[in-house]
């Protein structure tokens, strides 16, 4: 799969509810097992994703650092009266 040799495995998922869900997966011997693929079929559509250019370096810790502008909301209310009051200012964006 794009140029790696790869395992191509059916495995069975099976959530909290119970329900299966059975699930091809393409995974990268070189990569340390890696699914580089997975396909599988959701309300009669098949659907696949495939990762590219897998890396395992170490990412920066400044990939972590919250945005600037950040605000932490205690729950979901407490959002959408955020959300509520920047729309009635007339701000576009929640933050």
């Amino acid at each position: 799969l794009d140029g790696q040799a790869c395992v191509k495995n059916q495995v069975t998922l099976t959530d909290a509810k119970g329900q299966k869900r059975d699930v091809l997966v393409w995974n990268a011997t070189a990569l340390k097992d890696f699914p580089l693929q997975v396909r599988f079929t959701e309300g009669g559509s098949t659907v696949e994703m495939r990762f590219k250019q897998v890396k395992f370096d170490k990412p920066e810790a400044s990939q972590f650092e919250l945005p600037t502008g950040y605000t932490k909301y205690t729950d979901f209310q407490q959002f959408m009266q955020s959300v509520m009051q920047k729309m009635m200012s007339g701000g576009h964006n929640a933050q």
